[in-house]
């Protein structure tokens, strides 16, 4: 009996110790406190965008398999993002400048997902890319956050950016970008 219950508790101290990692990982996408932490948050959702678009380009998953693969990634990220709109001290004080890079990359490597998207399945595109179409508010929170901050979306997106995102319902990033692309007056901030 004292053998079974020393066995059992350190079968939850392993588990503990195994699960610790994946808890530190949640604890990192879910609150962002510094630039520092922001950078690297932007780098995350860049290389997830670019996996996705890679595997997709090669022609190495079906659509359904696509499909999850969107689910899980929009998972991912709407955690992250609500994390970054919420740090403050991250577009204070000049601190957004110093994100552009890591942030232009983020939105670039998600306007190349969905435009990939767009030229493999066609028609169907807007359907598969419909779970990160969550994002929709959020992204446009985000680029706000940064045009408050003195950090215009010219800074951060790509030219076809709009059209992109317009044609796989994306609204509100659509509009958003249109309003800069479209000349002096167009939106706040630029």
């Amino acid at each position: 009996m004292v053998a079974f219950n020393a066995i059992a508790t350190l079968s939850i101290v392993i588990a503990s110790a195994m699960a610790h990692p994946v808890r530190e990982q949640l604890v990192a996408r879910q609150y962002v406190d510094s630039v520092q932490t922001a950078s690297r948050s932007y780098q995350q959702m860049s290389s997830e965008f670019s996996s996705l678009r890679q595997s997709i380009a090669g022609g190495q998953v079906s659509f359904q398999s696509a499909q999850q693969q969107f689910q899980s990634l929009s998972s991912q990220t709407s955690s992250t993002v609500l994390a970054l709109n919420n740090c403050q001290r991250c577009f204070d004080n000049g601190s957004a400048a110093t994100l552009t890079t890591s942030a232009s990359q983020a939105y670039s490597e998600m306007n190349s997902l969905v435009q990939t998207a767009n030229e493999v399945y066609g028609p169907q595109a807007q359907q598969l890319v419909s779970p990160i179409s969550q994002l929709d508010g959020p992204l446009q929170t985000n680029l706000d956050r940064f045009s408050g901050a003195g950090v215009g979306a010219q800074s951060l997106l790509p030219p076809n950016f709009a059209q992109n995102m317009g044609q796989s319902g994306f609204p509100r990033l659509s509009d958003f970008a249109s309003q800069y692309q479209n000349g002096p007056g167009g939106g706040s901030g630029f």
